[in-house]
């Protein structure tokens, strides 16, 4: 009963919070509610700041999919997250890529945001597995060259 009295409030006073925040901390409170009300609330409350949701209705489906398939059985335990790169071409369009670690498998989340005017809004937000390809790929362009010789 706590737990669900908690929950009611903590959504009742995030949603309205979303709206009032800088692009960082509407991530901070992301992962907040990731870890606290699940997901698909998580998902949900950040899709509510964008500026089009229902152009972005068919993006918010898609990413639910791929938001659900992170089960306890498939990746494992969720252990935290850790910012990997943070980017903007300008004062009103940024980007955050995170490293989401789960037990089995280490997951992106990219969030991008837009201020058209005075207030920061979801632009698009994309979940990514494909890492282990990618660091691999940054080896191979990335590794220096050695002079080989024979014994």
């Amino acid at each position: 009963m706590k737990k669900l009295l908690l929950f009611a409030l903590l959504s009742l006073l995030t949603l309205p919070a979303y709206c009032q925040m800088d692009h960082t901390t509407l991530v901070e409170l992301f992962f907040t509610e990731y870890t606290a009300l699940g997901p698909d609330k998580a998902l949900e409350h950040l899709y509510a700041t964008s500026a089009a949701p229902q152009r972005n209705r068919a993006a918010f489906e898609q990413q639910r999919a791929a938001l659900r398939q992170l089960t306890p059985e498939a990746v494992g335990r969720y252990y935290g997250r850790q910012l990997l790169r943070t980017d903007g071409l300008s004062w009103n369009l940024a980007a955050s890529s995170y490293l989401v670690r789960f037990e089995q498998q280490p997951v992106r989340f990219t969030f991008t945001f837009y201020k058209a005017n005075d207030r920061w809004g979801l632009y698009s937000f994309k979940v990514d597995t494909d890492l282990a390809e990618e660091l691999t790929e940054r080896l191979r362009l990335n590794y220096p060259l050695v002079e080989i010789r024979q014994p």
